[in-house]
């Protein structure tokens, strides 16, 4: 048994391990003290050993599974050519898996938040003043409201998607919907007969669903191979800052961008 000088703190091996409270004297220093019985079977300082902990490598596996660069084209391809082609739907389908591409092609394009996406309306969205005229035939500016945003604070969102905005309400027409761009219309409304004209937006749920069979049916078509990994509507916000970073982006622009 060993016991510790508490003033000198010389460690001395003793015999036979005490029973009841003693009273010792160091032979170094001359200190007196009382050891107590330990009755919870706790071992003291002198007592405990010492390990060594073997050091362990950070995780490089990404905390979320994301889609590559080259397996979003992929993905994208096989919507427009195969999911939008697929034989045996109806015209209002195939109108919901058009819109559905361009869905998945600006939720990647935005990063943001699929919850942030989802609150968007059409009064959110204009041109950015500060582009030139490319850009302003390209660029968006989406204003994310301080109510709609995770952190509490409102921003602006700059994003290649009025190419995509303007083939939306085309196919919205084709369902008997009128988009007025100046309307606090939903941007992503439910696209069902009964829920079009009551300005109701589709749920993080529907986006799902509709992720899932595309993911899984590029897959097994042999666009992409997901090896197991798991990609949600989120994984789309993931991908967009990791290619900004790739860019060469300003971490504090993306930082603004992104929220």
């Amino acid at each position: 048994m060993n016991i510790q000088c508490p003033n000198c703190e010389t460690i001395f091996d003793l015999q036979k391990k005490q029973k009841t409270n003693n009273k010792y004297k160091c032979s170094v220093c001359n200190h007196k003290w009382v050891e107590k019985v330990n009755k919870t079977n706790k071992i003291n300082s002198a007592e405990m050993p010492n390990f060594k902990y073997l050091k362990v490598n950070r995780e490089n596996k990404p905390s979320r599974d994301v889609l590559t660069r080259d397996e979003f084209t992929a993905v994208s391809k096989w919507i427009q050519y195969h999911y939008c082609n697929e034989k045996g739907i109806d015209d209002n389908e195939l109108i919901k898996r058009r819109v559905y591409g361009l869905v998945f092609t600006m939720s990647h394009y935005m990063g943001c938040r699929p919850k942030e996406m989802l609150a968007i309306k059409w009064s959110d969205i204009s041109i950015n003043r500060n582009d030139d005229k490319v850009g302003k035939e390209v660029n968006r500016l989406i204003h994310i409201p301080a109510e709609n945003s995770k952190t509490g604070r409102s921003r602006d969102i700059i994003s290649p998607i009025a190419p995509q905005l303007a083939r939306l309400v085309k196919w919205y027409r084709k369902l008997g919907f009128e988009v007025n761009e100046n309307s606090d219309q939903f941007v992503f409304p439910r696209l069902t007969i009964s829920s079009l004209n009551q300005n109701k937006a589709t749920s993080d749920v529907a986006w799902s669903k509709r992720l899932k069979k595309v993911i899984e049916g590029a897959d097994k078509d042999g666009f992409i191979e997901l090896n197991g990994r798991v990609i949600t509507n989120y994984s789309a916000r993931h991908h967009h800052i990791t290619e900004a970073i790739m860019r060469g982006v300003d971490i504090y622009d993306i930082a603004l961008n992104c929220g």
